[in-house]
């Protein structure tokens, strides 16, 4: 999809705003060249105040921002910042990371024998190359305390918060079918270690994948990353608005 676009998004400076080895794998596969910086946004966003699909998405949104806060800005190179965020839903809860082997056991028998719903948001933050030129740091205060940008683009002029920039945010959602999962099973995949950084304590695409009897939607998506969906949006961006 953006085999077309190439030589444009070469001029770009592309940041993944996460330290995801999954994500990286997958946005590599789009054929762009990016660099990744971490974020350090806390991801405490009030889950009781947001439907989980605006929930991913304002985090990721908070991780752009925090990334270009901290960017040293060239000036006539346009940027663009990606961030991403991935909760699990089931039983009408919302499942990050597990933070210990019980909160893990806690969230595998919550998806053993169910289906569930993986939901991803995206946040690009596209800064222009003639506003590149402004320090990055100015973006700080934004970052933290910023308006909520949705599905769809909010420009911002730049003044007195730094370079001005736009925002384009949206979600995809996967459902899930787990078989079910008898506790000694549980109990031997936690012992791997692979649930610790896995949004809802498995990876699908680790040893975790025998326990799926099928999905519906996208498979990069239950990874961490929507990687059609970014494309088929940055595509539409560069061509419409950017």
């Amino acid at each position: 999809l953006l085999a077309s676009l190439s030589g444009r998004l070469a001029s770009f400076r592309i940041i993944l705003a996460s330290q995801s080895p999954r994500r990286s794998e997958i946005l590599t596969q789009s054929g762009i060249s990016f660099e990744t910086v971490p974020s350090t946004f806390e991801e405490d966003l009030d889950k009781d105040s947001l439907a989980p699909p605006e929930y991913v998405q304002e985090t990721a949104r908070h991780k752009a921002m925090d990334v270009l806060s901290k960017l040293d800005l060239v000036a006539g190179r346009p940027v663009l910042v990606v961030g991403s965020d991935t909760v699990v839903v089931a039983g009408g809860k919302v499942l990050e990371k597990p933070s210990d082997v019980d909160d893990a056991k806690r969230m595998l028998r919550l998806l053993s024998g169910t289906v569930h719903v993986v939901h991803t948001g995206v946040a690009l933050i596209y800064v222009p190359g003639k506003e590149a030129g402004v320090a990055a740091g100015e973006v700080e205060a934004e970052a933290m305390d910023g308006g909520r940008a949705g599905s769809g683009s909010e420009s911002k002029d730049g003044a007195g918060d730094g370079p001005a920039h736009a925002v384009h945010c949206f979600h995809e959602s996967t459902k899930v079918n787990v078989t079910h999962l008898e506790d000694e099973v549980i109990d031997a995949y936690i012992a791997t270690g692979e649930p610790f950084d896995k949004a809802g304590g498995y990876g699908i695409q680790g040893k975790a994948g025998c326990f799926v009897t099928g999905i519906e939607g996208d498979y990069f998506n239950v990874m961490g990353f929507p990687l059609h969906r970014f494309c088929a949006e940055l595509r539409t961006k560069l061509q419409e608005d950017w």
